[in-house]
């Protein structure tokens, strides 16, 4: 249409000044401005409009959208041009505080029964009172605005039957010159009617009733009567001034937003409108951009649909040509305006920093006592706690370690065979090679490390070893006796498990021993050659460090025997005081006191014990060595001892010892043929070949 454009920036620029400026953002404005312009209002009107509209959305906490829509609804349908959008926003932020509704529910009622009560003559004023009568009985938005449409038709469009009841009753919807009268006049004319003639006959009452509202406009009726003339008058009166002064949807939109979320939302919104804004600078460019891009995509179909790639591809070099010669049109402007702002922001920081460190340094000065006393007083109050309760701390960790103490050992027997089956299980995951090798190879890399920390560490750990000795003398000087005590306490325990089970140790042992000797045979030359390879890199590397570790020897040498010299004395009287303590605790002879002081009641049943069990599993013994052997002959293919193959095991009872003999060549048990035997001797190497060992 003609002067569309102007027209658009005029509404355009309207919704970007109330995102700049007020709590809604342009994008909402616009929402605003479009819903008047389909309710019929023009731009002018809109943007003369919007800001009661802006107003009234803020009070009733609603969008811009609605808002418009509730106040374009009521002057529509009241279709009245003295009054304009702020009488209608004021009417219905100030109707929402006078009873029970909001603003967006009055709104919505109002909008809805504009069009009926216009018809029937009803002011805005005389309406919205009906509409609080309603919303004090719960009866609000657009079933309010329903039923008081309905009751409106029935008293001024009466059936027959309702205008003889009327009639009858006295009362009339117009008066003397036929003009309408005020709705909320008739609706209590009828009601003091309807009382007066029934005589408090209730069932006559209800026949005048129905006979004029029906079904729902009687619904209606039920519930406008209830709310008292003073009521009505007082709603009257204080609508009658809403729009005084600002009006008051203006006056709840400035209380509802003199907060901090209503500078927040003000914030939001004018970072919209800079976005807006931004928007604007650079979308031109953008437009330029896309529609090169669409032209461009054009000659690259167009090439291909003509000679293939090779015409697409030499459609995209044109193409790609035209986006480099646009973007060289525009980096002089972005590079100027990105020098401008940093050249910008730096002299706005250069111009306030004195008055920035100057408020800063003030409120340092100003706050610095308070801070300091705050402070002092918190420690104070700390230190002064911990002083207070220190007995009850240290009384209560004392009581938890001791219960975590008891608790252990109450738990243990229970404890060790699960520990056992976790070890077990532990073993068998650690010999997977999988797991094994890599395992290895970090724990090399940790010892290669703390290797290499220990070497730099080394003097000073020298300089420092007469003080770290000192102290450990120190200390098992002063608790010399109770650590003596705890000592021969546990070893008496070790003692007493090792005799109940000695059997099977003995037995375990031998077969550990036995297993570990096949597994050694299996691998004789891998171990040989791994023994060459490391006493090689032990020579290499001892070589290069032999110099480093004369320096650092004498050093320690020195070092300790300097500090032994210097600690001489306090070392003498603590050898002494802990021989002292052995001497008491153990001496000679039985102690009076201690773990032996009963040591002749149970020595010895402890060595018949000892000599019994030995004696009873002898013969797992002979057994073992019986497997070793098999395990040795098959090995190797041929019978590994010579002369008697095999000898009798014998034991005797007499002081608890046993004999065993083998066979006279016993010291052959690793047969011929063992390969790879290296021999380093001066740094070089002779493999000796198709030689046996001698002995083992």
């Amino acid at each position: 249409v003609d002067n569309a454009g102007e027209t658009f920036e005029a509404l355009r620029k309207t919704a970007k000044e109330m995102g700049a400026a007020t709590n809604f953002s342009a994008s909402e404005a616009a929402e605003g401005l479009n819903i008047l312009a389909m309710s019929g209002f023009d731009a002018s009107q809109s943007i003369e409009m919007v800001d009661d509209v802006l107003h009234l959305a803020a009070a009733g906490s609603m969008d811009m959208a609605s808002a418009a829509g509730y106040v374009s609804g009521a002057m529509k349908g009241f279709n009245d041009e003295t009054k304009d959008a702020q009488y209608y926003a004021d009417l219905m932020a100030k109707g929402a505080t006078l009873a029970n509704t909001s603003v967006s529910q009055l709104g919505d009622a109002l909008s809805g029964a504009a069009a009926m009560g216009s018809a029937y003559g009803q002011s805005a004023e005389d309406m919205t009172v009906s509409l609080l009568r309603l919303a004090e009985q719960g009866e609000v938005g657009s079933n309010a605005a329903t039923m008081l449409s309905a009751a409106m038709a029935n008293i001024y469009t009466p059936m027959d039957q309702a205008k003889k009841a009327m009639d009858e009753l006295g009362v009339s919807a117009y008066d003397e010159s036929g003009s309408i009268r005020e709705f909320n006049d008739v609706i209590n004319d009828l009601n003091e009617a309807i009382e007066r003639n029934s005589g408090g006959n209730e069932e006559l009452a209800n026949q005048y009733k129905d006979l004029i509202f029906g079904k729902q406009g009687l619904a209606a009726f039920n519930k406008l009567v209830v709310t008292g003339t003073e009521k009505q008058d007082e709603w009257a009166e204080a609508l009658a001034r809403a729009s005084d002064g600002a009006g008051e949807a203006a006056k709840q939109y400035a209380t509802m937003t003199d907060n901090l979320q209503g500078d927040i939302d003000i914030w939001n919104s004018a970072l919209d409108g800079f976005k807006v804004a931004i928007s604007d600078k650079i979308m031109p460019t953008v437009r330029d951009f896309v529609q090169l891009g669409s032209e461009g995509l054009g000659k690259i179909t167009a090439g291909f649909e003509e000679s293939g790639f090779e015409g697409a591809m030499e459609a995209f070099g044109e193409v790609l040509s035209d986006l480099l010669a646009k973007i060289g049109e525009i980096l002089p402007d972005v590079l100027t305006a990105g020098s401008t702002l940093i050249l910008t922001l730096a002299q706005g920081i250069a111009d306030n920093m004195p008055q920035v460190v100057s408020a800063f340094t003030d409120a340092l000065t100003i706050a610095l006592p308070q801070l300091a006393e705050a402070g002092s007083i918190l420690l104070g109050a700390i230190v002064t706690s911990i002083v207070d309760n220190l007995p009850e701390l240290l009384t209560a960790a004392v009581d938890i370690i001791t219960t975590l103490a008891n608790d252990l050992a109450e738990a243990l027997p229970e404890l060790i065979p699960q520990i056992v089956d976790i070890i077990l299980t532990i073993v068998e995951i650690l010999t997977d090679p999988d797991v094994l090798l890599p395992l290895l190879n970090a724990a090399l890399a940790i010892v290669l490390g703390l290797t290499e920390g220990l070497l730099e560490a080394l003097p000073e750990l020298i300089d420092r070893l007469p003080e770290i000795v000192t102290a450990i003398v120190d200390t098992l000087v002063e608790f010399a006796p109770e650590l003596f005590e705890a000592a021969l306490v546990i070893i008496e325990k070790l003692a007493e498990g090792i005799v109940k089970n000695l059997p099977k140790l003995l037995s375990s042992a031998l077969q550990i021993i036995l297993t570990l000797l096949a597994g050694i045979t299996k691998q004789t030359d891998k171990i040989i050659q791994k023994g060459a390879e490391i006493v090689d890199n032990v020579k290499k590397g001892f070589k290069q460090k032999v110099d480093d570790a004369k320096t650092w020897g004498r050093d320690m040498i020195d070092n300790f025997v300097d500090g032994i010299t210097e600690k001489w004395d306090d070392l003498k009287s603590a050898v002494t005081g802990v021989a002292d303590t052995i001497s008491d605790l153990i001496g000679f002879s039985e102690p009076e006191y201690g773990p032996l002081s009963d040591f002749h009641t149970y020595a010895p049943d402890m060595m018949d014990l000892y000599s019994k069990g030995i004696t009873d599993n002898a013969y797992k013994v002979e057994d073992s060595i019986d497997t070793l052997l098999g395990n040795v002959r098959n090995d190797f293919g041929r019978p590994v001892l010579s002369g008697t193959q095999s000898a009798p095991i014998t034991s005797s009872s007499q002081g608890g010892t046993i004999t065993l003999r083998l066979v006279d060549n016993a010291n052959r048990l690793i047969a011929e043929g063992t390969a790879g035997i290296i021999d380093i001797i001066n740094g070089n190497t002779v493999a000796l070949s198709e030689r046996g060992l001698a002995s083992v």
